[in-house]
């Protein structure tokens, strides 16, 4: 994923208008994101998120789904254990990727973080 500042993506139709602060911004960004977004709100929401759009019982061929007195839920800590983040040969390009034994599962993993 490509992240840029605010001001990058106002001038991304227009590259030429794109200035060596707003890549230095956006690859702060990146870091930021690395540090932010293994955050246990992030990981809830991954979790609510996955039960909302996939039965439970499905789920739980690939994840460890667990029953709560509300509900099912998938335990945090084994969302943020298949889950990596870094910066691309350190530019402003964010690699998430998510490893389970299901390739569409892994994906919408990823787009959920990255939304």
């Amino acid at each position: 994923m490509y992240v840029y500042n605010t001001a990058s993506r106002q001038n991304l139709a227009m590259a030429s208008d794109i200035n060596i602060n707003d890549i230095y911004a956006s690859h702060s960004l990146v870091s930021t994101y690395i540090v932010v977004l293994p955050d246990d709100l992030v990981y809830e929401r991954v979790s609510e998120q996955l039960l909302a759009e996939y039965p439970a019982d499905w789920l739980a061929r690939f994840l460890p789904v667990v029953q709560t007195a509300d509900g099912s839920e998938i335990p945090i800590d084994a969302l943020r254990g298949m889950v990596s983040l870094g910066a691309v040969n350190n530019t402003e390009v964010l690699k998430i990727s998510a490893t389970t034994q299901n390739p569409e599962l892994s994906a919408r993993i990823c787009m959920i973080i990255s939304e």
